[in-house]
C-alpha cells in the first residue's frame, strides 16, 4: 500500500464523515422547526373561550381604570 492509496482512503472516509454530519444536522433542523414560535405559544393559552373571556374582562377593567377620560384632557 503506497502513500497515495492511504491518501485516497482518507479522502473517502472524510467525504463519508461530512455527508453523515450534514444528514445529522438536517435531521436536527427538521425536528427544531416544529417548535411553536413565541406568538403561537402565547396564543395557545386562549384556545379555550372561557380563558379568553376572562383575560379580556380583566384587561378591559385595568385599561379603563388607567385611561379614564384621557381623550378629554388638553395637551
Amino acid at each position: 500500500m503506497t502513500l497515495q492509496d492511504v491518501y485516497f482512503i482518507a479522502e473517502i472516509v472524510g467525504v463519508i464523515a461530512v455527508i453523515g454530519s450534514l444528514l445529522f444536522v438536517g435531521k436536527q433542523l427538521g425536528q427544531n422547526s416544529h417548535h411553536p414560535f413565541r406568538r403561537e405559544r402565547a396564543m395557545a393559552k386562549f384556545r379555550n373561550l372561557a380563558t379568553l373571556q376572562k383575560f379580556v374582562s380583566v384587561h378591559a377593567s385595568i385599561h379603563n381604570h388607567f385611561n379614564k377620560d384621557r381623550h378629554l384632557e388638553s395637551p
